[in-house]
């Protein structure tokens, strides 16, 4: 499911490939003010990714702050679909590209969801990033100016339904979370009244290859981030 949430999410972000493409489509002055209409979006991105981080971080939070940038990201594309006003356009330009905001949350998300040996987390980030990145092949045909262009309805539309598939998918994670924590929490409550807190921290640093002390930490209850 993070996989799936970090496909659907890059999917969603392919148009940043396509960025002047879409200031273009504007018509507002030429080639060089279209390029340079590129980087306010992408300006605003920045500072809403840095709050977002840090309010997760501060909170240990992740799914509502994976899918509340992309609320504002959806009304973006929704903008373009119903009017050629360019400004109104390019405020929906902005708002979709806000909706990088939760893409470090992610990734930050899937590196605390793999306990025990580094190696392990390692393999799991590396294939789920393999497997996110794929979606840019997809995501390369969504503003083909020969099939959408100028007004770019259908690639606005594929965009939209990224991004509302990768909330439902945020959502479903942060539920079979929230359940697997409670099963955790049954689990360790029973472990720990039939063998003790010692030999659990013992077993742990057997398996997982940490120290002692780091196994003790995992022991006394790895739980996952929501």
């Amino acid at each position: 499911m993070l996989g799936l949430t970090w496909w659907l999410f890059t999917a969603g972000l392919a148009f940043n490939s396509y960025s002047p493409t879409l200031t273009q489509s504007l018509g507002i002055g030429g080639s060089t003010i279209s390029l340079l209409l590129t980087a306010p979006p992408y300006i605003y991105a920045l500072i809403l990714a840095l709050a977002n981080g840090w309010h997760s971080d501060r909170t240990r939070e992740r799914s509502w702050h994976v899918i509340v940038p992309l609320i504002p990201a959806i009304i973006g594309c929704i903008i373009p679909l119903a009017t050629t006003q360019k400004a109104a356009r390019f405020v929906g330009i902005f708002l979709m590209t806000g909706g990088y905001a939760g893409y470090p949350i992610i990734l930050g998300w899937v590196q605390v969801s793999f306990p025990g040996k580094p190696k392990r987390r390692a393999a799991a980030i590396g294939f789920l990033s393999a497997f996110a990145n794929t979606a840019n092949i997809a995501g390369g045909y969504f503003f083909v100016s020969s099939k959408y262009g100028p007004t770019y309805r259908v690639s606005f539309g594929l965009v939209l339904a990224m991004f509302a598939a990768a909330i439902i998918a945020a959502l479903t994670t942060r539920f079979y979370l929230i359940w697997r924590n409670k099963q955790l929490d049954r689990a360790e409550a029973e472990l720990t009244q039939q063998i003790g807190h010692d030999k659990i921290t013992e077993d742990t640093a057997q398996v997982t290859g940490l120290s002692t002390t780091k196994a003790a930490a995992l022991a006394a209850g790895f739980r996952y981030f929501i």
